[in-house]
């Protein structure tokens, strides 16, 4: 997406048939999200595991 300056994604099933658009933003945010999910399960695993 980046190397291709591409700034949205057409997301379609086998058919053809059009199902959504991903934006770079959009896999940004759920990036930054997924990362603090992470971090948070480190934590709740560290806290009760001592």
């Amino acid at each position: 997406m980046v190397q291709k300056r591409v700034g949205k994604v057409f997301v379609c099933d086998k058919g053809g048939k059009l199902l959504g658009v991903v934006s770079k933003t959009d896999i940004i945010e759920l990036a930054s999200e997924r990362q603090k999910y992470l971090q948070t399960l480190k934590k709740t695993s560290r806290s009760t595991t001592t």
